[in-house]
């Protein structure tokens, strides 16, 4: 199965999605058949529809589950009218999601209604969008540290110090100024 011709890790700045995407360009992903090529179990049939070998190209699309994700997404009445859509993005995530949910499904009988499904990718994605566009980037400001001197008639002692655990070895330094 390709997923995308050229490089995988062309992204970097969602590294589970990168990875994910590596292990189904490359036939890992931990699907059913997988397991039976490694003997560790006896059938590979899909545990969610129960009507085929559970391979990535079933995990991702073909499974009957998957497949109704990828129309209700493709249905959804707000999918085209999204601003600037970043569809590599929505892609990956969307693969994200689906393997996600795929595995709680399995592992955990966790489901939840396919309309969710949705609103929640799209929601994932805007905030990724937002968070890559931010602007807001604080500038570096530049303090000078000095120490000021005691008031008339006092001793100050200036120190710092450090430990490596506790308890463990301490050390510090001081000095004492007068006006």
């Amino acid at each position: 199965m390709k997923l995308r011709s050229g490089r995988t890790y062309e992204r970097e700045e969602i590294p589970i999605e990168n990875h994910l995407i590596w292990l189904a360009r490359h036939d890992r992903l931990m699907t059913s058949n997988l397991k039976m090529k490694m003997t560790l179990i006896q059938c590979d049939v899909c545990p969610i529809c129960q009507s085929a070998s559970e391979t990535t190209t079933h995990v991702i699309k073909d499974c009957s589950w998957a497949y109704q994700e990828w129309v209700d997404w493709a249905l959804s009445t707000d999918l085209g009218k999204m601003e600037n859509p970043d569809w590599d993005l929505t892609f990956r995530t969307s693969i994200r999601h689906i393997w996600t949910w795929r595995n709680k499904a399995v592992h955990n009988n966790q489901s939840m209604p396919l309309f969710s499904h949705v609103q929640l990718i799209k929601k994932q994605v805007l905030e990724i969008l937002d968070a890559m566009t931010r602007t807001s980037i604080k500038q570096k400001q530049e303090v000078l540290l000095e120490r000021k001197f005691p008031r008339q008639g006092w001793v100050k002692l200036n120190m710092d110090g450090s430990a490596t655990g506790c308890p463990g070895w301490v050390g510090g330094v001081g000095f004492f100024r007068n006006d």
